[in-house]
């Protein structure tokens, strides 16, 4: 899908979707990917140290992995 390129993970905090996670192509033309990952805000987003893993917290408690 996007193996090798660059991208952008932005949170989207709308009042009908709190926690969606967003992929955006590094050159910003195009929306890759969206998840609704959480039920409430995105509070942090974090890259593994190999960007191999992304690492979400929500203000509903919960610590996706991805």
């Amino acid at each position: 899908m996007m193996q090798g390129r660059k991208a952008f993970f932005v949170c989207v905090e709308e009042k009908d979707r709190p926690g969606s996670i967003q992929v955006i192509r590094g050159d910003l033309s195009e929306k890759v990917f969206e998840i609704q990952a959480h039920s409430l805000r995105v509070e942090r987003l974090r890259l593994s140290y190999d960007n191999q893993t992304l690492y979400s917290a929500s203000d509903d408690g919960s610590l996706c992995v991805f």
